[in-house]
């Protein structure tokens, strides 16, 4: 067998010879839907005895010679995504049965394809560790996840072609974002799935007061704004405070890294004043699990 080394540019041929009770298997990979694949097995010792198999089904093998078998694999086998072993048994029957190493043979899609990603539950910043069920097309034992780029530790379980179980572990899931996920399989090379979304969100926020926690009406024209003070624990750059759901121009505390944590400055604008009674004024992180809130009353004179 011949081969190229594409990343230079000097071609380098050489040749390599079968171990022994070892086979090639030549073409080894085919796109997924072929017809019938015609593959020559390169290997020693071969007689007119040789039959190819996968699993419990007989291949139609032609002998050739010593160090080769023409196989024919059958359309079905390679009409969806698949890995499968190819492997040979000689003397079948007889007391010097010899069975050779077996080869793997792949039908593929140039990428695979992801069309949904699932976990048990909302996975919060600083999980332990979560499983993640992917589904889509195309997957191929032996194929890695990629999260946020990354695939060290990641532990994937192929269920069938179309469904994968991962287990992402906690170093994935200590910090709050939104990170894309992909599949690449062994074969062909570098050449990754589109992409699905893991959602890791913060931890709720929680108010713990308001000041002022009530004011009077503003109904006069031309009143200004109302500066809200909300103290509370949990909250990150891109916090918003709302009130009764109208998301209100939010402030950080920038004196240091827990005044952050603790305290924002909303603006209430005056229109939301002119009437009477409770509103609720909770804080939402983005990404968020919930928002954590308390009431304030507007009160008339």
């Amino acid at each position: 067998m011949n081969f190229e080394i594409t990343t230079t540019n000097v071609r380098q041929d050489f040749q390599g010879t079968t171990a022994d009770n070892a086979i090639l298997v030549q073409p080894s990979s085919v796109p997924a839907g072929s017809p019938e694949v015609t593959a020559t097995v390169y290997g020693k010792g071969f007689n007119s005895t040789a039959q190819a198999y996968v699993g419990p089904v007989r291949l139609k093998t032609t002998y050739v010679d010593s160090t080769q078998l023409k196989i024919v694999i059958p359309a079905y086998m390679v009409s969806v995504p698949a890995r499968f072993d190819i492997f040979v048994i000689l003397n079948d029957g007889t007391s010097s049965r010899l069975v050779t190493q077996s080869y793997p043979f792949v039908a593929y899609l140039n990428s695979p394809v992801l069309t949904g990603l699932t976990t048990t539950g909302d996975i919060v910043e600083g999980n332990p560790g979560t499983t993640v069920t992917l589904t889509g097309a195309g997957f191929l034992q032996g194929a890695t996840v990629q999260v946020n780029g990354q695939s060290d530790g990641i532990l994937t379980n192929l269920i069938s072609d179309t469904e994968m179980l991962v287990f992402v572990p906690a170093s994935y899931l200590a910090h709050g974002g939104i990170y894309p996920v992909t599949v690449q399989n062994p074969y062909p090379a570098n050449m990754a799935s589109n992409i699905q979304l893991l959602t890791v969100f913060y931890p709720a926020p929680a108010v713990e007061q308001i000041v002022p926690a009530s004011t009077p009406a503003r109904l006069e024209d031309g009143a200004g704004y109302l500066n809200l003070d909300v103290l509370g624990y949990g909250f990150r750059r891109g916090a918003v405070v709302l009130l009764d759901g109208t998301a209100l121009l939010t402030t950080y505390c920038e004196n240091d890294a827990y005044c952050l944590t603790v305290h924002l400055v909303a603006r209430v604008p005056p229109g939301l004043l002119r009437i009477s009674g409770f509103a609720q004024d909770p804080v939402r992180d983005d990404p968020r699990v919930h928002d954590g809130g308390v009431r304030g009353g507007v009160f008339e004179d």
